[in-house]
């Protein structure tokens, strides 16, 4: 199930359709384990490996308040940043396999680290068992308003003319929006100073505070500052109803921006035996 969050409205409409192939899956998955009239009988933790304020706590949230809806049971937020999502993925992956805990993760923990990282302390194909795809978000190219380049090529040239001078966020080493900035520079020969945080929503407040002059985010996470005029947006890496007319990342010149897109998915503990090796 693919569905893209973008509006307020749009939001609440998705959560709806979201949460009920959602919940068919859950009550599939408690009917093997378990009674399936009993579950859930207490509250079901969903972990979130990031920081609060950004896209994937933002569709957790929808999620949970959806299913708690639903099912008359407590769904519970577990924001657990840090290592770029590995501190909650391990959290999801070593609990009790009883139905009672999820991960609500983005790419990085599920697909990227596996091959950023060495030694990760859980196997992402062994460990976490996939439930459901919820969502993919289009990505926007945002500079704060102090930033004197004003268009996505006008910003390129700076980092060309002047290598280092302007800085990024990004939720940390390995999230999207590092990679994707990582890729804009390989394609473009522009280059930026990467400034890692604990997390997307840290990462945008240091955009609004002007501690780095340009990010990457998925469209849900700052519409509502580039409509406020905090930030400005300066390209999209596809076509989306919330910047109609923006240009896309489709020239030769950044072609890479073209594979940016953020999803996030639900994952659970299998109910086989893990060892303990990784």
């Amino acid at each position: 199930m693919f569905t893209s969050i973008e509006s307020c409205a749009g939001r609440m409409r998705a959560t709806a359709g979201i949460a009920v192939g959602i919940v068919l899956t859950l009550l599939a998955l408690a009917a093997r384990a378990q009674d399936p009239a009993a579950w859930p009988a207490r509250t079901v933790r969903m972990v979130v490996p990031s920081s609060p304020g950004g896209g994937t706590d933002l569709y957790a949230r929808l999620l949970a308040q959806g299913l708690s809806e639903g099912l008359k049971q407590q769904f519970m937020v577990d924001n657990r940043p840090g290592a770029a999502g590995n501190i909650g993925a391990e959290i999801a992956a070593r609990a009790a396999p009883d139905g009672y805990t999820f991960l609500v993760s983005a790419n990085p923990a599920i697909a990227i680290n596996p091959s950023l990282y060495k030694n990760l302390p859980y196997n992402a194909e062994r460990d976490l068992a996939a439930v459901a795809r919820g969502v993919i978000a289009p990505s926007v190219f945002t500079s704060h308003p102090s930033v004197p380049a004003k268009t996505l090529p006008a910003l390129l040239a700076l980092g060309k003319r002047e290598p280092g001078k302007l800085a990024y966020g990004s939720a940390g080493t390995g999230s999207p929006p590092h990679l994707g900035v990582r890729m804009i520079e390989e394609a473009s020969g522009a280059r930026f100073i990467h400034v890692p945080y604990k997390g997307l929503g840290q990462a945008v407040q240091g955009l609004l505070r002007g501690e780095v002059g340009l990010m990457l985010a998925d469209v849900a996470t700052v519409l509502p500052y580039v409509r406020a005029g905090r930030v400005l947006a300066l390209a999209v890496t596809q076509a989306t109803p919330s910047f109609p007319g923006y240009p896309l990342r489709l020239k030769p010149a950044t072609q890479g921006s073209r594979s940016i897109l953020r999803s996030a998915s639900s994952r659970r503990p299998p109910r086989r035996p893990r060892s303990s090796s990784a």
